[in-house]
């Protein structure tokens, strides 16, 4: 029995919603996106490729309300990844 790995199940289930939008299918991609930050490992490169997926989705959907919602997660997941910014010293 294989092992399965959450972040290359992520990454695939990106490459298939970025199919369904250059297909002209935007609700799929966004709820394929979705499915993809909800995995159980998000890591870089998962985050990337959704980048991937956002940034064609916004320039290809701009008005799409769920496609904004997508980018704002995916903005939110990046920055939770971040360090924190030290606070300055009085």
């Amino acid at each position: 029995m294989a092992s399965r790995s959450p972040s290359r199940e992520a990454i695939a289930r990106i490459d298939l919603a970025l199919a369904h939008a250059q297909l002209g299918n935007p609700d799929d991609a966004v709820a394929l996106g979705h499915q993809a930050l909800d995995s159980a490992r998000v890591v870089d490169s998962v985050r990337h490729r959704a980048g991937d997926l956002s940034s064609f989705l916004t320039r290809r959907y701009p008005r799409q309300a769920a496609v904004e919602g997508l980018r704002e997660r995916l903005a939110a997941a990046d920055a939770a990844t971040r360090p924190a910014l030290p606070t300055a010293s009085p």
